[in-house]
């Protein structure tokens, strides 16, 4: 009975070290990008239905990617998922898709190819497999 106790505790250790070695690696991407001279940090704002739903974009062209931290965004059913569209003038162009973790938040980064052109982003629910242009409702946008 022991050894299972230490072998069931091992375990939750192991993840716990997982889950965490997750989080640092994060947020050493985070840290890297806003230490960068040239680094923007873009708002993005719900809309509509999803008016709580708010987060940033931070974007450094030195790094060719783009960091998405979001928050209040509810699970979509299955067959939905969110989309990233890059804003180059008036081309909307697929970034990535993502979905929100249990507390509705949304942290990711995205590889980039059109960084310094970049005028704004939206997030949009779209159907799987993904389209090549937007085709579902905008529930986020960014002003920049």
């Amino acid at each position: 009975a022991l050894l299972l106790v230490v072998g069931l505790d091992n375990w939750r250790l192991r993840q716990q070290l997982v889950s965490t070695q997750t989080v640092v690696a994060q947020q050493s991407d985070l840290l890297a990008m806003l230490q960068s001279p040239t680094a923007q940090l873009i708002s993005l704002r719900g809309m509509d239905r999803m008016a709580t739903a708010s987060g940033n974009a931070i974007l450094a062209p030195n790094h060719a990617a783009v960091i998405l931290v979001l928050q209040n965004l509810p699970d979509l059913p299955p067959g939905q998922s969110y989309c990233l569209w890059t804003i180059i003038g008036n081309r909307k162009l697929e970034t990535g898709e993502f979905r929100p973790n249990q507390q509705g938040q949304v942290f990711i980064k995205v590889p980039l190819s059109e960084v310094n052109q970049i005028t704004g982003f939206a997030v949009t629910i779209e159907p799987k497999p993904m389209p090549e242009n937007p085709t579902g409702p905008m529930v986020m946008s960014s002003k920049s």
